[in-house]
């Protein structure tokens, strides 16, 4: 954990799935002047934040198991 009680999520990503890869391709080929960087940003933040939820997700459902 970080300061202020945060998870350290630095490092951990979820796996690129197929509406991801087609977001991609869309955002960075068939768009006007697309910003690679910026696209690949928003791909990067939008999978960590998937893999947040997922742990934060099953942290709940087990602690929820563990009290029975």
């Amino acid at each position: 954990r970080r300061k202020g009680g945060d998870l350290d999520l630095r490092g951990e990503l979820t796996e690129l799935s197929l509406p991801e890869i087609r977001h991609l391709v869309i955002c960075l080929v068939w768009r006007p002047d697309p910003d690679p960087n910026q696209v690949l940003h928003w791909s990067h933040w939008r999978r960590r934040h998937q893999a947040r939820a997922r742990r934060c997700h099953y942290a709940t459902r087990e602690a929820r198991y563990v009290r029975l």
